[in-house]
């Protein structure tokens, strides 16, 4: 790939690891490396950084239910790209539940408030009229 110049011969690469490849304005991009540790820590802050993104996903559903509780699968830490590549639609397709389930969550807290009754129709807070439809909208907004 450095075509010599990096290196005078192939021989003295000892190590080489594809990270990700993609085309970009009609040109292949491959990013690789040929150090090892720099490969394993490639591949473990990717890791990191996809079981983050299920946290905040799983935060998010716990805002609309406290009681939901979710088990983030134990991944190994990729270590080929054909590896990362079949792990990261195995995660998408769990992002993809999540976020349906955030969805379902979020009707049925909205389903809540708008059944919810009040025992007052409107409060006065600093000469201003506080209705409960504006409650209603402002906790919308919140949860939005």
């Amino acid at each position: 790939m450095c075509g010599g110049t990096h290196v005078n011969n192939l021989e003295e690469i000892n190590f080489f690891e594809i990270w990700d490849c993609w085309v970009d304005k009609k040109k292949v991009q491959v990013q690789f490396s040929t150090n090892k540790e720099a490969t394993e820590n490639y591949f473990t802050n990717w890791i990191n950084q996809k079981k983050d993104n299920l946290y905040q996903s799983i935060k998010k559903i716990k805002s609309y239910d406290a009681e939901f509780n979710f088990i983030i699968p134990n991944f190994e830490i990729p270590t080929t790209i054909i590896a990362k590549n079949s792990l990261n639609t195995e995660i998408e397709q769990l992002e993809k539940q999540l976020n349906e389930i955030a969805k379902e969550k979020y009707k049925l807290l909205l389903q809540t408030i708008d059944n919810t009754v009040f025992p007052i129709k409107e409060i006065i807070i600093n000469y201003e009229k506080i209705t409960l439809e504006l409650i209603r909208n402002k906790l919308n907004k919140f949860l939005q």
